[in-house]
């Protein structure tokens, strides 16, 4: 009996690292389109003028982001009841960026922080985040290089472009749409090898644009002193640790993927 139910889980077909499969049109915008929002809804508040609103503990927020978190959590609910489709691998990336909200952001920010929460928040954001890309890994590694988007290149690019003088919400927003449309580009498309492609080539054209505003329209405003002088050097080294943050956050897709590949191989 043993030696049957082995020789049938063995004839079972496995799921291929990554599935060749194209997607319609409004499964392929659907997977672009949180890269919009969360565009609009960080910086909506000066597009629309809408009141900032700030909690006890000095936590700022708006309402725009309110209504993005919103609607990324019915995206979720969407995505788990459709079998979490390649569509749905850009909405989990954005779970794991609420995370990040409610572990890393508001346990430190306000006059009262608790080092100890703190920590311990950031754990178990690192050990969540793992443990989801993981998953999402396990169904199809190119879903994994989709989740991680979120963080890197859009929340980073959000944080850096905070130190380029005047108005960086255009070029924001322009990172936004760029990153929906070669993300619909690569679900519609369904080849997991081209895609990885585009993905690195979203990642230099968003990385030279960030690098290039925050070396050359640098807010440095320090005590005493001058600001460096911006030099084509400093725009690639920008570039590379841009990079380097891409490929440092996608550690948990490239193991994954490489053990299922093993096992695979077997």
């Amino acid at each position: 009996m043993a030696y049957a139910i082995d020789k049938e889980q063995s004839q079972r077909p496995t799921r291929p690292l990554a599935s060749l499969e194209q997607m319609p049109w409004g499964e392929a915008l659907l997977a672009g389109l949180p890269h919009t929002l969360y565009a609009i809804s960080v910086y909506g508040s000066q597009l629309l003028a809408l009141q900032a609103y700030r909690t006890s503990d000095g936590y700022l927020f708006f309402p725009s982001n309110l209504v993005f978190w919103g609607v990324v959590l019915i995206g979720l609910a969407f995505g788990w009841r459709g079998g979490w489709r390649r569509w749905s691998a850009t909405w989990v990336g954005y779970g794991v960026l609420l995370l990040v909200e409610l572990l890393l952001v508001l346990p430190t920010t306000g006059v009262h922080i608790n080092e100890g929460i703190a920590i311990f928040s950031g754990i178990l954001w690192v050990l969540l985040t793992v443990g989801i890309l993981v998953w999402t890994t396990r169904r199809d590694w190119l879903d994994g290089f989709l989740a991680v988007l979120p963080i890197m290149p859009m929340w980073y690019s959000y944080l850096a472009l905070d130190r380029v003088a005047g108005n960086e919400a255009p070029l924001y927003y322009a990172i936004g749409l760029l990153m929906a449309a070669i993300v619909a580009w690569i679900v519609r498309q369904g080849n997991p090898f081209k895609g990885l492609g585009w993905i690195l080539a979203a990642l230099i054209l968003v990385g030279l644009a960030v690098s290039y505003a925050t070396v050359y329209f640098s807010n440095f405003r320090p005590p005493v002193g001058t600001p460096p002088t911006p030099y084509p050097g400093a725009v690639i080294s920008a570039l590379v640790m841009f990079l380097l943050g891409y490929a440092i956050l996608s550690c948990p897709v490239w193991m994954t993927a490489i053990v299922r590949w093993r096992k695979q191989a077997s």
